[in-house]
């Protein structure tokens, strides 16, 4: 957006602003913290990366939001690929969990659907809200496939460096 002439501003859930300036003004990063914002460590970290010149513009849960202009320079938040890698962790984590909670809610409510006493008195709901959890879980895996590949091709890039 940045590059289209819309500056990130500030988020919230659901929800981005942006303003009109320069295209290329300014490069926005994400990065899943290992704590909470509010937290002591998490406050600590944001200090750390404003004080190489970056802004914090919020978080949304643990994911927090970066933008640096570009004149100063690249702005990268991981300085080697162990810290890419670590952060590779966190996220696949984090979509594991999501990943086997959707596909357990998602086979408990066709299991619902599919006994004999909801069947016969012809409600959906439960046939909806499994196959939406299933369809949820398969983009989830398909998401955690992608940042597995993008480690594997880290640690092969590792070794090459070592």
């Amino acid at each position: 957006m940045s590059s289209a002439g819309l500056q990130l501003v500030s988020i919230g859930l659901c929800r981005y602003t942006f303003e009109e300036g320069p295209p290329g003004e300014y490069a926005c990063r994400i990065e899943l913290l290992e704590k909470h914002p509010s937290s002591t460590e998490g406050r600590q970290y944001i200090r750390f990366i404003e004080g190489a010149g970056a802004e914090y513009l919020g978080n949304i849960f643990r994911w927090a939001y970066f933008r640096r202009k570009t004149e100063n320079g690249g702005f990268d938040l991981f300085s080697d690929i162990d810290s890419r890698l670590r952060h590779l962790k966190r996220i696949s984590a984090l979509l594991l969990s999501v990943f086997i909670m959707e596909l357990c809610i998602g086979v408990y409510n066709l299991t619902l659907y599919f006994s004999l006493e909801y069947y016969r008195r012809g409600f959906y709901g439960n046939l909806f809200s499994g196959m939406l959890c299933l369809s949820l879980a398969l983009l989830i895996f398909y998401g955690l496939l992608k940042v597995r590949k993008k480690s594997v091709i880290l640690r092969k890039e590792r070794i090459l460096h070592e």
